[in-house]
């Protein structure tokens, strides 16, 4: 059975829209089932308390995210100096300095 190329498109078209929808309620779904979740941590204290406190102990009620969130900015910049600094010099030597048939081959990487 042959489909003009127009139904194709109609239908291709359907369906990515069907696709989207139905990611975009997921997402919906998955942040309500986490504030629901998280209503406990949410409202046991101010939100500058919970993001500047140092103190973390579950039994107590006391949330204090400082240590993970300047943890996780320490890696963050390791990992650009160390991931961050060689791709910089690799994207110059391939744009300004590398033969084109080097080029396309390692461009993609």
């Amino acid at each position: 059975m042959k489909l003009s190329k127009s139904l194709k498109d109609k239908i291709s078209e359907r369906a990515l829209l069907a696709i989207s929808a139905l990611s975009g309620f997921f997402v919906v779904i998955i942040a309500i089932v986490m504030l629901y979740q998280g209503r406990t941590f949410l409202l046991s204290e101010s939100l500058l308390d919970t993001i500047f406190g140092s103190t973390w102990n579950f039994t107590e009620g006391v949330y204090g995210l400082k240590p993970y969130i300047v943890g996780s900015l320490f890696v963050t910049g390791i990992a650009l100096l160390i991931g961050g600094i060689p791709s910089i010099f690799c994207a110059i030597y391939l744009s300004e300095y590398a033969p084109t048939r080097l080029r396309k081959v390692l461009k993609p990487f």
